[in-house]
């Protein structure tokens, strides 16, 4: 029996990335950058608390004296690999995933709604 495939819709756009879910919100995808991440609704709204906190001015003064143009640094545990930023990078990202999260927020409910059992 083939899979049915669920159509992916865009959630919100900015100037550098996008959010995109399937119709139950259970895939969603977040490109960025060159960054291309997949969350659960779990994983994204742990990592939007993870970009909500980050401490900007305590990044660029901690490594201000780096080479590195991007001076905010987020590190994905335990997989090794850590995300460059610079600050403007994570304003808009926060931007994106908060007007994301609440417009995912609606899908889901809508979706729940019409997915509702009809007694």
């Amino acid at each position: 029996m083939q899979k049915q495939r669920q159509i992916k819709t865009t959630i919100h756009k900015t100037s550098h990335g996008c959010m995109i879910s399937d119709a139950s919100c259970n895939v969603i995808q977040l490109e960025f950058g060159n960054l291309f991440l997949r969350f659960d609704a779990k994983g994204l709204a742990g990592f939007k608390q993870c970009i909500d906190q980050l401490d900007l001015d305590r990044y660029e003064i901690a490594n201000e004296s780096k080479p590195y143009h991007r001076k905010v640094f987020v590190a994905l545990q335990p997989t090794g690999v850590t995300m460059a930023f610079t600050r403007e990078e994570v304003l808009e990202l926060r931007e994106l995933l908060q007007v994301a999260e609440a417009i995912l927020m609606l899908k889901k409910l809508s979706y729940d709604a019409l997915n509702y059992p009809k007694n």
